[in-house]
């Protein structure tokens, strides 16, 4: 996989480095030591491939029983994406939740979901490319909506 054309490597490199210290440090401390950081990097980022052709689409690699270092060196650090196939299987919550026991332990606690089949695209730069409705509900609504084939689901988990 090739980064964009005018995505040149050192702001390549700015955006790993800000993605992964974004994602150990916590995004409250990242905001105070660089502020609208993912701001600023976006709108240079943008300006520099406004001229480019459209973005195609990219094989990603799956891998399976990948070791935390192996994905760290050839994954983590490139800041080039895999699929992890199968990496949850053996955690507990793949066979411990399922929605009674989600409805038994949070049923009534309130979570942010966005509607899965009301996508709105926007080819206008100076919006979001994709909306859709979001609001909040019990977690026991949106069990019985996804039960009942409904388009919600839970966001930003």
């Amino acid at each position: 996989m090739t980064a964009a054309p005018g995505v040149d490597a050192i702001h390549q490199l700015k955006f790993g480095a800000f993605f992964s210290a974004d994602w150990l440090l916590s995004p409250n401390r990242m905001e105070k030591v660089f502020p609208r950081r993912w701001e600023k990097l976006r709108e240079r980022l943008l300006a520099r491939v406004a001229n480019n052709q459209e973005g195609g689409t990219f094989e990603v690699p799956r891998e399976r029983d990948i070791t935390p270092d192996e994905f760290k060196q050839k994954y983590f650090l490139t800041g080039k994406p895999v699929v992890l196939a199968g990496a949850a299987a053996d955690w507990p919550a793949i066979k411990k939740w399922s929605p009674e026991y989600l409805l038994q332990r949070c049923g009534e606690d309130k979570i942010a979901v966005l509607d899965a089949h009301n996508w709105k695209v926007s080819a206008d730069d100076q919006r979001d490319v994709v909306t859709t409705n979001e609001t909040t509900m019990h977690i026991s609504d949106l069990v019985a909506n996804m039960k009942a084939g409904g388009s919600w689901y839970g966001a930003f988990l």
